[in-house]
């Protein structure tokens, strides 16, 4: 692991911003391949609700911003 934290450090301190900033927009495109994690955990998360019918265990749901957990209960605070 030294090896490769040597090998970016030196990268990062001796090549030029505008080379760095090329090779980072030539793989932008990286980011577009699918949704973010908390995107996924929400895919997730309604995938098991309407499949297995958790429901009962109180997952509180992701409304873009924050959890909201009708039941008032923190436990969803511990994830």
């Amino acid at each position: 692991m030294g090896k490769l934290l040597e090998n970016l450090k030196n990268y990062f301190e001796n090549t030029p911003k505008d080379i760095i900033d090329r090779e980072l927009n030539a793989l932008d495109y990286l980011n577009e391949v699918g949704p973010d994690v908390l995107e996924y955990a929400e895919q997730i998360r309604e995938y098991l609700c309407s499949n297995i019918q958790i429901e009962r265990f109180n997952i509180p749901k992701y409304n873009g911003e924050h959890y909201v957990d009708s039941s008032n209960s923190n436990y969803y605070l511990a994830a």
